[in-house]
């Protein structure tokens, strides 16, 4: 909020010009005010008429008496489609420059919060005298017809040495005060300026005052400079002795607050994320036995040791992979779906998933490291089948996937590339893959065991049975339907940290405190 009580602001562009006007509100149902005040501006200073108003659906812009005021003046008021912000990309644009200029400004300056509403009225104001590269002109020019006048243009948040008003002027005191420079007024040569410093009585520091009697010190940040010398008071007064110095302390009985024993921070765990890592860990010798058995597991199918190639270049060994996955909605809208219809519902996992994909080019790569064979150090991998690792890999699986189900009756779902379905026989059966995992929906428990050993015989495939963990989503069959909770996540933290059968609490503080 600023200092004034406003909480918003509303933007208005002309679209041939690109010049915008800020208007600062206190509340949104203020947005047909100030459509009026910047109407009547456009029609008695530039002779022009509003032909039309483009705005998004926010409900300032929809209810009834900011529609009847543009039906009353023959203005069509067009709105974006509903969930399509990127039709209204002027505005969008135009607010979020205007919102980081007003950030940067005052995170540099270290300016209360409190003068959002100035700093990006003066972004607003710089952003009109900003030409624009296809034209060359400046929005101002293209609005007013003639160029702005830059060189009255300071920096903002700048230190001012402001020349006291001759009723205020005391004969023995100073002439001047300081203050930091904050904007630009409106329809008014003068400049506004925030107080900082005043030795006179008559002027109170931390108001706000419209002036052109000052001189600018361009280099130097009131409010910057008073947070470092903050710092360095508090730095000095580290050093000061308990003895000597004893603080003013509250006189008022301070009370613990107990958050009760099952209380604690959420921590999460980070995986290991290189061979270096896993092999210097608390737990390198599992990692390196488990390492050795992946490795024999692929080696003699997925490459054999060859010398490089003259010309050749080989890849490294990468563990980081991305795939083609079927979406969080699109699994919540199949459950619901299967909730309302009573469909089966199994998951199967798929044993190395990216080594089922055929290469199409041939790649050599480096033996990964603590792997080398001895005696064969120079020797490279030429892969045969695809590879965890490769950028290939994820994209192969896809298609051999693919290959194999569309050859088998089964159809693409239009709006997620991840999801199958076959009607056939009276029985409707779909499949959602998301990686490794897979859900098979069916109309019955017999066409579901049909699909389960039609996938085995094509792929290494490991029967989950009846779904209960999907993404850290519990599912849970009810006689009134399907039940999706996180209950398995949050006891899987609860166990992890030994907290699980700790004395549960109506509420996460203690309701005496």
């Amino acid at each position: 909020m600023t200092r004034g009580g406003k909480q918003f602001y509303i933007t208005f562009i002309d679209d041939y010009s690109r010049y915008t006007r800020v208007y600062l509100l206190r509340n949104k149902d203020e947005a047909k005010d100030a459509f009026i005040k910047y109407k009547n501006e456009v029609e008695n200073q530039l002779s022009k008429k509003i032909k039309r108003l483009k705005t998004d659906r926010g409900g300032e812009y929809e209810f009834n008496p900011f529609n009847f005021f543009g039906e009353d003046h023959g203005i069509i008021h067009e709105t974006t489609p509903p969930y399509f912000p990127e039709s209204n990309r002027v505005p969008k644009r135009k607010n979020r420059t205007l919102k980081e200029m007003m950030k940067a400004m005052l995170v540099s300056s270290g300016a209360p919060l409190n003068l959002w509403g100035k700093a990006i009225l003066s972004a607003c104001h710089i952003q009109n005298r900003i030409p624009y590269k296809k034209t060359g002109k400046t929005p101002y020019e293209l609005w007013k017809g003639y160029a702005p006048n830059i060189a009255y243009l300071k920096v903002w948040r700048c230190l001012a040495k402001v020349l006291l008003p001759e009723p205020k002027k005391q004969k023995l005191g100073p002439k001047t005060f300081d203050a930091m420079f904050i904007g630009y007024a409106e329809n008014s040569t003068t400049y506004k300026f925030l107080v900082t410093k005043s030795e006179n009585s008559l002027i109170d520091v931390n108001t706000i005052i419209e002036t052109k009697n000052a001189d600018f010190f361009e280099n130097i940040f009131p409010m910057k400079l008073n947070g470092e010398q903050q710092v360095q008071k508090t730095s000095r007064d580290k050093s000061i002795e308990p003895s000597k110095f004893e603080p003013r302390r509250s006189k008022k009985d301070r009370k613990e607050t107990n958050l009760g024993d099952g209380y604690y921070t959420f921590l999460i765990d980070e995986d290991l994320r290189s061979y270096k890592e896993a092999i210097t860990s608390f737990d390198a010798p599992f990692w390196k036995g488990t390492i050795n058995i992946e490795i024999e597991s692929i080696m003699y199918d997925t490459w054999e040791l060859v010398d490089l190639p003259h010309g050749a270049k080989t890849i490294t060994y990468y563990f980081d992979t991305f795939a083609l996955v079927t979406r969080i909605t699109s699994i919540r809208v199949l459950i619901a779906l299967a909730s309302i219809h009573n469909l089966v519902i199994y998951q199967m996992d798929v044993k190395t998933p990216f080594l089922n994909g055929n290469l199409e080019e041939e790649i050599y790569m480096e033996q990964p490291k603590g792997c080398v064979v001895p005696g064969k150090e120079k020797k490279v991998c030429k892969l045969v089948k695809s590879l965890y690792g490769l950028k290939q890999a994820p994209k192969q699986w896809h298609n051999k996937f693919d290959h194999v189900l569309v050859t088998n009756g089964y159809s693409i779902n239009d709006a997620d590339k991840c999801i199958y379905n076959k009607y056939e026989d009276n029985t409707y059966l779909v499949i959602c893959l998301y990686v490794d995992d897979m859900l098979i929906f069916g109309t019955s428990l017999k066409v579901v065991c049909e699909t389960k050993k039609f996938l085995g015989s094509k792929f290494d495939l490991k029967d989950l049975g009846e779904a209960e963990v999907i993404l850290g989503i519990k599912i849970t069959r009810t006689p009134n339907g399907l039940k999706l909770s996180q209950e398995h996540y949050v006891e899987k933290i609860l166990r992890n940290f030994e907290h699980f059968d700790c004395k549960p609490m109506s509420t996460p503080y203690d309701p005496s405190s």
